[in-house]
């Protein structure tokens, strides 16, 4: 039996996306987060089926900063965050999968309830399973999607 790729299922509608879709290009697919990070959170992540950044193409690679940017420039406006993180994941366990970037928006003021920040705190939302409410993530997103000028 074939592995479904999770990415791939919300591309194509088969997975709920909650917040919908935020910015599509002919390449890339910006998205709310469906992890357990704070409203904010977005995913970007290449349409094609991509497995390492290696194989990303001259043009994926092209659009690829200035989108990230962007949605960068996007979360510190709406959020007012002091930090924003931008990791790449890419594994489910220890298989490949989808690559796709976070971009997580980080307060001083999380000190009071996580130990550490970085790799840390990110370890430590998993652990806590909290998960934003789907009226917070609908509303942050079409914030998102008035900035970013369009909507899929």
């Amino acid at each position: 039996m074939e592995k479904r790729c999770l990415a791939c299922d919300i591309l194509s509608g088969e997975k709920e996306l909650p917040g919908g879709f935020l910015h599509q290009t002919g390449l890339w697919s910006l998205e709310s987060c469906v992890g357990p990070f704070p409203v904010g959170t977005l995913l970007l992540k290449p349409i094609r089926h991509v497995l390492n950044f290696s194989q990303l193409t001259a043009e994926e690679t092209e659009e690829f900063g200035p989108l990230l940017q962007r949605a960068a420039a996007i979360i510190k406006e709406l959020t007012e965050c002091d930090q924003t993180y931008i990791c790449q994941w890419s594994h489910a366990g220890w298989e490949p999968v989808h690559i796709h970037f976070v971009i997580q928006p980080v307060w001083n003021s999380q000190k009071g309830q996580f130990e550490k920040p970085g790799p840390s705190l990110q370890a430590d939302l998993f652990a806590k399973q909290e998960f934003p409410g789907k009226e917070e993530i609908a509303d942050f997103a079409e914030r998102v999607r008035s900035r970013m000028g369009e909507s899929r």
